[in-house]
């Protein structure tokens, strides 16, 4: 029988009958900013190196909130949340999201690797992403259907500015997000290649569309490490992992410092 994904479509417009706040009430779960201040940023990167960089410059220090491991450090007087590990894909990040926004953070930016789709992307490149394809399941239970999530203006205007103040290459991406990488198949890519997507990746539509719902903000800032090779007469179809390439390790560089400039300019 065919049914509609979710399977109640209007659900959106309903209020939940559990919330993060009476949630975190019932366990018992007090504000663990408090003592330190509610930070001005939720970064989360998966990869070591991002976090390692970040560890050079700044003292870090871990922090318990959800089942996540996070850590916090301050930037002037800014405080921010470094979420390093939270598991992969929508559902998690969106789950840990809720209790950071529950208890008072309002700026929210993934900094990581992603798989570069469109042809003439490079290993290496930085994308600032603009919007992302909702082929995953998280989003649809936050918006109304639609094809595309936007990330926050604010956000996009201020990674843009700083990369641009340093001279840094960069290219506007539009991300797929889908919810299984064991299942991107050749018949997919080439879709979106027409579509004009950049690049594929697990969590970004999930995020932008809570950060809708919940009126905060939104952003994210890749590097390609892998590529995803379609429809080439030499090489063939293939997936083609760079994670040591020279030029994505300098734009980790990059585009971490790019974040760390950034703090003090998010919105309040």
């Amino acid at each position: 029988m065919k049914h509609t994904f979710p399977y109640f479509p209007d659900k959106y417009k309903f209020e939940s009958l559990v919330t993060p706040k009476n949630f975190l009430k019932y366990i018992g779960k007090k504000n663990p900013f408090e003592k330190i201040g509610i930070p001005k940023l939720c970064l989360f990167t998966g990869n070591k190196q991002y976090f390692n960089i970040i560890k050079k410059k700044y003292p870090i220090r871990k922090i318990r909130i959800t089942s996540s491991e996070t850590y916090w450090f301050r930037v002037g007087k800014h405080i921010v949340l470094l979420v390093k590990n939270c598991g992969i894909g929508g559902p998690s990040f969106v789950h840990n999201s809720e209790e950071f926004i529950a208890f008072g953070i309002k700026n929210f930016i993934i900094l990581g690797n992603t798989g570069g789709i469109k042809k003439d992307i490079k290993p290496g490149d930085i994308l600032v992403c603009q919007k992302a394809f909702r082929d995953e399941g998280v989003s649809h239970h936050y918006l109304k259907p639609s094809e595309y999530v936007s990330a926050s203006k604010e956000i996009i205007k201020l990674l843009e500015y700083e990369l641009t103040k340093s001279k840094t290459n960069f290219i506007k991406g539009k991300t797929w997000t889908t919810d299984t990488m064991y299942r991107e198949t050749k018949e997919e890519i080439e879709i979106f290649q027409k579509k004009g997507i950049t690049n594929v990746d697990m969590e970004t539509a999930s995020l932008f569309a809570l950060a809708k719902y919940r009126k905060v903000n939104a952003g994210a800032i890749y590097v390609v490490s892998d590529i995803y090779v379609v429809g080439n007469t030499l090489t063939g179809t293939k997936w083609d992992p760079q994670w040591k390439n020279k030029a994505v390790n300098e734009s980790i560089n990059k585009t971490t410092n790019t974040v760390l400039k950034i703090i003090s300019k998010l919105p309040d």
